[in-house]
């Protein structure tokens, strides 16, 4: 049986995160969807199907073919957003062919050989794939829909992945404060812990990765993950946070998942809120994730206002963006790929986008090769080689964002105040 994870109808619900990554490559606790998936499944082999733009990009990431045309055999279709439950164990024990749908989109099928090919050369209609195909529903909570619902699993989810967590050798903590059982805490290699860290494991447990620096005056509280060579600079980290590899943190952070390579290094608060990979946010940036009225809170996706049902949701920053001295971004806003913001933020930014309207007025274009040369700047601090597909990501990206800069109004002349 031949299994192809594609990256679901939905994936732009997630933009601008999805303009330069999958949504199977999107975090949840301390892995991707894509690894929670290969996991569940006992995967050791299967397909991918992406956006085109980013067909070689996920080439060079993943092993895995990409966007096949045709089957070698009978296929399991499985929506990269998936959320695996015994439903869905069972469904996969079925002996027959299948399609299965959560809130009108694919979640899951199983396909001959033949209805499998014409899914993958482009046949829209599944009801032409196979005569007597049977069609399940699944709960609206099988895929994950929106991007803040990334935000509120991910407690849940890092309380999952700590049960499967072999718990190592813990560093010198005689000094330091632990709250709860310390079976919790777990250590999944050697860190530096600096003395008076707290760690508050009572709601969950503490992953801490290889090569972690903690140091003094922290606390943090489960369930949270740290991921390797990630640096603690006396910060507060609430519960249901993760924080991706080779990242600095400083200030609060509250039950969010900041990608790796990415720096939060100085004062502030960040807030239910997902940050992408090779983000810098300057000192004192602060965001919103409650509204004054205590209210529920909407969201834009695409061009519909979406009632996202929360009260507590921050914003959604893509990567290579960067935020200069005291950001202030208000509730639910999503940031757009590489752009630079400054002053308040009070509306979604476009990609590519200098953003200043409280200190101008106005919001001007980035210049493509600015961010190019920006983004090879910041790989060679980490030792890190550019490749040509990360340039022509950029520059496609760039050409696929033009229309959300022209209708926001973003100017196309140089930045100044």
């Amino acid at each position: 049986m031949q299994y192809i994870i594609f990256d679901g109808e939905y994936t732009t619900n997630f933009y601008p995160l999805t303009l330069t990554k999958p949504a199977f490559d999107l975090s949840l606790g301390k892995k991707t969807l894509l690894e929670n998936l290969i996991e569940k499944l006992n995967l050791n082999d299967y397909n991918l199907m992406v956006q085109p733009h980013l067909t070689d990009l996920t080439r060079k990431k993943h092993k895995a073919k990409i966007n096949p045309q045709t089957s070698e055999e009978d296929t399991v279709f499985v929506n990269g957003r998936l959320c695996f439950n015994q439903e869905i164990e069972k469904l996969l024990q079925k002996n027959e062919h299948f399609t299965a749908f959560s809130n009108g989109e694919l979640a899951l099928a199983k396909l001959s050989k033949g209805a499998s090919d014409k899914l993958l050369q482009g046949e829209k209609s599944l009801k032409n794939l196979e005569s007597d195909l049977k069609s399940y529903d699944l709960p609206a909570s099988t895929l994950i829909r929106y991007p803040w619902e990334l935000v509120e699993r991910n407690p849940s989810a890092i309380k999952e992945q700590a049960k499967l967590t072999l718990k190592g050798e813990a560093p010198d903590l005689s000094k330091c404060e632990v709250l709860g059982s310390t079976k919790n805490l777990k250590f999944e290699g050697n860190a530096s812990i600096e003395s008076h860290v707290l760690f508050d494991i009572r709601k969950g447990p503490v992953l801490i990765s290889d090569g972690v620096e903690i140091q003094a005056n922290t606390r943090i509280e489960g369930p949270a993950y740290i991921g390797k060579m990630t640096q603690i600079r006396s910060s507060q980290i609430r519960s249901g946070t993760s924080i991706g590899d080779y990242c600095k943190i400083g200030g609060e952070v509250d039950c969010s998942i900041i990608s790796s390579y990415s720096n939060k290094a100085h004062y502030g608060f960040l807030g239910h809120s997902y940050v992408g990979e090779w983000v810098n946010i300057g000192a004192g940036t602060s965001n919103s994730d409650l509204k004054n009225t205590y209210g529920i809170i909407k969201m834009n996706i695409g061009n519909t206002e979406v009632n996202t049902g929360c009260n507590k949701i921050g914003c959604f920053i893509s990567d290579y963006v960067k935020t200069s001295i005291g950001c202030y971004i208000y509730t639910g806003k999503r940031i757009g790929v590489a752009s630079h913001i400054h002053g308040y933020v009070t509306e979604d930014v476009p990609s590519f986008t200098i953003y200043a309207k409280s200190l101008t007025g106005k919001s001007f274009e980035l210049h493509k090769n600015s961010a190019i040369d920006t983004q090879k700047r910041i790989m060679e601090r980490r030792n890190i080689t550019q490749t040509s597909y990360e340039k022509d990501l950029l520059n496609r990206i760039f050409e696929i964002t033009q229309d959300d800069r022209y209708k926001s109004g973003v100017l196309k002349t140089d930045f100044s105040i």
